[in-house]
């Protein structure tokens, strides 16, 4: 729920937001109701990867499978990447 409403403050709310070129709306909202993750394309060889260190917090455990699924998610942006670089 939580990352639903900062998605909706963020993101539909905020309809610069969305209406940026790079930014995949649909994407993005995916992602970020899963963990607060996404990405956004600046051109075509740029992109920033913006994660959440708060699922790697040892401390943390309610998120193993959100903290799973984003590291899966960087390994599968970086793989195959050729001429793309990443901000992370």
């Amino acid at each position: 729920m939580y990352y639903g409403e900062l998605f909706q403050l963020w993101f539909d709310n905020v309809t610069a937001n969305t209406q940026q070129k790079g930014g995949d709306p649909l994407k993005i909202n995916e992602t970020f109701r899963n963990g607060a993750y996404y990405r956004w394309d600046l051109s075509d060889t740029l992109s920033v990867l913006s994660i959440n260190t708060i699922l790697s917090n040892f401390r943390d455990l309610q998120n193993d499978k959100a903290e799973k699924d984003q590291l899966e998610w960087i390994q599968a942006q970086l793989t195959g990447a050729d001429k793309r670089k990443f901000i992370i």
